[in-house]
């Protein structure tokens, strides 16, 4: 999957990014074998929609970061059904 590749990369050498920064500060390592795609889109719109739908419902400090996009509630509840 490229944007776990990409996330992996992130850690190494200059460490950059969210991820970077998160495992530096708390001392964990992701586990990028046992991780799970929850949603594949092309646009990048589709991606950043399905990415908040799945931080919210995981909820607060069960992520490494934000939603790059909010969503309403009438917005939520609809991908939620």
């Amino acid at each position: 999957n490229t944007r776990l590749r990409e996330h992996s990369c992130s850690l190494r050498n200059v460490p950059s990014g969210n991820l970077a920064y998160h495992c530096d500060r708390c001392g964990c390592v992701p586990d990028f074998r046992g991780t799970t795609v929850l949603g594949r889109a092309r646009s990048q719109i589709t991606r950043e929609i399905i990415e908040a739908h799945h931080i919210l419902l995981a909820g607060e400090g069960k992520c490494v970061s934000q939603p790059s996009l909010t969503l309403s509630d009438k917005e939520l509840a609809f991908l939620s059904t």
